[in-house]
């Protein structure tokens, strides 16, 4: 075998291939490295190695993706006989077909390869799938391109590699998962996050924190900052010239162009009263639900934008959001239903929620469900005036301890709130200055916090703890 083949798996049969995708196992992973004489940094190899069906891998400039993208392949190629690399358009594929007919020709497993500019390429190996069969498929490499998300045609590639992938739509993604399906193949999306479309950086924000309309069960997010070119850029992160291009560029233009990190959205609504190392912590009773205490709810309905539920308990003045359950085209129901499966159901004793839950829906209101599944249980629905509002909880952010104040348990269970408060942002004039009229997008959990902080503190003084509207059932 050639200096650059892959790992090949040892066959024992040429029986057919199962609908269950092939795992490589690490050593074989390594072995490959080795075979073709590279050294992956910490940060190349954890999406190098992971098994994930969908990873994402957003990446800074001179952090070679393209390259680790198609060593990724490479390294399945074996899993199949067909492999997709899909782009915006075919040129933007170039760059890592071209790496993979290196490795093929390297290998001594190269067989043809188209070269077009402006059409799909196909690579052809010449090995076969199932591997050395008599009569199996020649393995293929083929480019794709975006513009006609139709064109994906019905087929099922073993591995796709999703390249630029912030450019492309959301539809090409699902298209592409999709095409998985059949032999459960692993699909990696990489590019970066420079004008890439909002469904990209949520992707990579959401599984983050494991929460959000583009959460998706079992994917991996990883990212290949500048710095982990440590072959460009020897020391990583403490390389000198990554230090001076921090030290003279804007902190968002750095973290998006060297670090990956997806852009803050300027003007941000809560932008400078975000302090977390202020704002997380643990309660003195320790690290989650008091069952001796009671909970409080605080509610913003809703179906196509998420409901949020979030979870308080007090200690004090303070407010600690214990818990969000933050659902999105589920009914009010199914909502509850999912609430009704945490361990502090069975400790409410008061629930606030948004005035407009009033209003009848289809059947009747999101209030009078959440009322039939907490029968007895005090609510709250004072209509809250918007700035008065944010205004209060941008205090209840920043207050000392005795003052009316909002904590957030040191647990990802509240993660999506300070996502919201990272991308809830103002609308902007036409020449780019803000409104005081802030966008109505990523302020679910805000909106229900605002709810509870002005249910519970809005008439606060040392005299008087609180003085909320409460309506009896």
């Amino acid at each position: 075998m050639a200096v650059s083949a892959p790992a090949m798996p040892e066959v024992t049969d040429y029986g057919e291939r199962s609908p269950v995708r092939s795992i490589i196992p690490d050593h074989l992973k390594q072995t490959t490295l080795d075979l073709l004489d590279i050294t992956l940094s910490d940060m190349q190899r954890a999406p190098y190695f992971c098994d994930a069906r969908l990873l994402q891998v957003p990446g800074g400039w001179r952090a070679g993706k393209s390259y680790n993208a198609a060593l990724w392949q490479w390294c399945r190629i074996f899993t199949g006989p067909l492999h997709w690399i899909v782009a915006p358009d075919y040129w933007q594929a170039r760059a890592e077909f071209d790496y993979i007919v290196k490795f093929a020709k390297d290998a001594g497993l190269w067989r043809s390869n188209t070269s077009s500019k402006r059409d799909s390429n196909i690579l052809v190996l010449n090995i076969t799938y199932p591997l050395g069969a008599p009569n199996g498929d020649p393995i293929r490499i083929e480019t794709k391109s975006a513009v006609h998300p139709e064109k994906l045609g019905s087929v099922a590639p073993a591995t796709i590699l999703m390249v630029e992938a912030g450019q492309q739509s959301s539809e090409v993604r699902d298209i592409l998962i999709g095409r998985t399906a059949e032999l459960r193949s692993p699909m990696m999306m990489s590019g970066t996050f420079e004008k890439a479309q909002a469904w990209y950086v949520n992707f990579y924000e959401h599984n983050k924190v494991g929460y959000g309309t583009e959460y998706m069960r079992g994917a991996q997010v990883f990212r290949l900052p500048t710095h982990s070119n440590e072959i460009v850029f020897p020391g990583g992160l403490q390389n000198p010239e990554i230090q001076h291009q921090k030290e003279i560029l804007p902190e968002d233009f750095f973290n998006e162009k060297f670090l990956a990190l997806p852009s803050r959205p300027q003007h941000l609504v809560f932008g400078k009263w975000r302090m977390p190392e202020y704002q997380r912590g643990i309660p003195s009773w320790g690290p989650g639900i008091d069952i001796d205490r009671p909970v409080y709810l605080a509610i913003d309905p809703g179906t196509a934008h998420p409901h949020s539920v979030n979870v308080f308990q007090m200690e004090g003045t303070t407010a600690w959001l214990m818990d969000i359950v933050w659902l999105r085209n589920l009914t009010c129901q199914q909502v509850i239903d999912r609430c009704k499966q945490r361990a502090w159901w069975d400790k409410i004793i008061y629930f606030v929620i948004d005035i407009a839950g009033k209003q009848r829906g289809p059947e009747r209101s999101y209030l009078d469900i959440w009322r039939e599944n907490l029968p007895g249980i005090p609510y709250g629905t004072t209509k809250v005036p918007l700035q008065a509002g944010y205004d209060l909880h941008r205090q209840c952010l920043v207050a000392e301890v005795g003052d009316p104040k909002l904590m957030l348990l040191d647990v990802d269970a509240t993660g999506i709130l300070e996502w919201e408060y990272d991308h809830h942002h103002y609308k902007k004039s036409q020449n780019g200055e803000p409104l005081e009229d802030p966008h109505p997008f990523d302020d679910d959990a805000i909106k229900a916090t605002t709810y509870f902080l002005w249910d519970r503190f809005r008439d606060y003084s040392h005299d008087k703890s609180q003085a909320t509207q409460v309506v009896y059932a």
